[in-house]
């Protein structure tokens, strides 16, 4: 956006593309514009992904470690006698 004409009764805006030195010939009135705003996150659909497949990454640490307990107490070395 390169202006904003506030001094007719009906606002209007004056835009400019990202690849174009020149302004846009027609303004654009308030009323043809969305107001919706968007927010670019960095990284957001890396650790969006990540989220989803936590289930999957939880389940197979559970897996692995429920292995590693069960061997490791069938592998146990038997109790000492106290004297």
């Amino acid at each position: 956006m390169t202006a904003i004409d506030a001094a007719r009764a009906n606002r209007s805006f004056t835009f400019r593309g990202d690849a174009d030195p020149v302004v846009d010939p027609t303004p654009v009135p308030a009323d043809g514009i969305c107001r919706a705003a968007w927010v670019a996150v960095p990284y957001h659909g890396r650790v969006r992904g990540r989220l989803a497949e936590l289930p999957a990454i939880v389940l197979i640490a559970a897996t692995v470690l429920r292995g590693y307990l069960m061997r490791g107490l069938a592998t146990a070395a038997p109790a000492r006698e106290q004297r």
